[in-house]
């Protein structure tokens, strides 16, 4: 990956190449190997049974800015490692079973009723901020 191209269009590119044929793929991002897994049977191991084994996630240098929006970024569980990390899965888990999720859904089409035309304006620049 050169730099030129959005991550998401070369995450979709290489979908569309490998992902209906190979369970995984590796590439590059910012210069660091990734992996990118296609498999939904595999994505689900990692991300809920061998979550343990995949819990130091990208990376991001937000830098030292004492400020309350890095402080805020730089507590966000995908940006967390190792033990507090861990702290957070644990205390978030519970929030997110199938059937607290499902109870959510009417809420979530509610909010997306709101939101995708807000973002369909914003994507082709007639909404003004």
């Amino acid at each position: 990956m050169t730099g030129k191209v959005h991550m998401s269009y070369h995450l979709n590119e290489l979908y569309e190449k490998y992902g209906r044929s190979e369970p995984y793929v590796g590439t590059f991002f910012l210069g660091r190997p990734i992996l990118v897994v296609n498999d939904m049977d595999a994505i689900r191991r990692i991300l809920v049974g061998d979550f343990d084994h995949f819990q130091d996630r990208r990376h991001f240098d937000i830098g030292n800015d004492s400020s309350e929006a890095n402080r805020i970024m730089a507590n966000m569980v995908t940006l967390l490692r190792g033990e507090r990390w861990r702290a957070a899965r644990n205390a978030l888990s519970p929030a997110y079973t199938s059937g607290k999720l499902k109870n959510m859904m009417p809420i979530f089409l509610k909010v997306r009723k709101f939101c995708f035309p807000s973002l369909e304006k914003s994507m082709d620049g007639s909404y003004s901020y």
